[in-house]
């Protein structure tokens, strides 16, 4: 298994991890006669506390589903995952009432036209201005830089101003973004 595959199944393992425990808080808090809290919470509510949040703008392989359709994903089906935030959804989705997206893709699926327009727009929200960009450990232009296929990366390493002037001296004083690639 890849590093970035290792990554992903992390990510969704500790998801799953904060989620039931989220749940259990939840249970305690609510009531401390756990026996009997647990007996009188109905299913459809601990599935919803344990699932995927609702408000969230989901989408798969660039294409807008449901949280219905996500939540059936098979984990080692995931090639990729991003997370948008705030701000950050608006200019990649659109105007979208939404302040939190999900953005899901799937093995084979990396190169598909509506993933690669998409990543493309997650590329123009990120602010690489005067940032050192590096491919391989190699220095790039910001045209390179952006020229990188979606499945050609193996891990991306953004590191704050402070980190990069430790790896990097001076080059590194407004923060740096790296691709490895496979």
């Amino acid at each position: 298994m890849t590093n970035r595959k290792k990554i992903v199944v992390g990510r969704v393992a500790k998801c799953l991890l904060v989620s039931s425990l989220v749940v259990a808080l939840s249970f305690s808090i609510v009531a401390p006669v756990a026996p009997v809290a647990y007996a009188a919470v109905p299913t459809a509510v601990a599935q919803s506390v344990a699932g995927l949040p609702d408000g969230v703008l989901y989408y798969l392989n660039g294409q807008k589903v449901s949280k219905e359709i996500v939540e059936k994903i098979a984990p080692e089906t995931i090639a990729s995952m991003n997370v948008l935030k705030g701000p950050g959804v608006q200019q990649v989705l659109g105007n979208v009432p939404e302040q939190q997206a999900i953005l899901v893709t799937t093995k084979g699926k990396e190169n598909a036209a509506a993933v690669v327009e998409l990543n493309k727009k997650l590329n123009r929200s990120v602010d690489l201005a005067g940032k050192l960009l590096l491919i391989d450990g190699k220095e790039v232009t910001r045209a390179e830089f952006e020229r990188v296929l979606p499945a050609q990366p193996q891990q991306i390493t953004v590191l704050t101003p402070e980190k990069a002037v430790e790896a990097y001296g001076e080059k590194g004083e407004n923060g740096s973004a790296s691709i490895t690639t496979k």
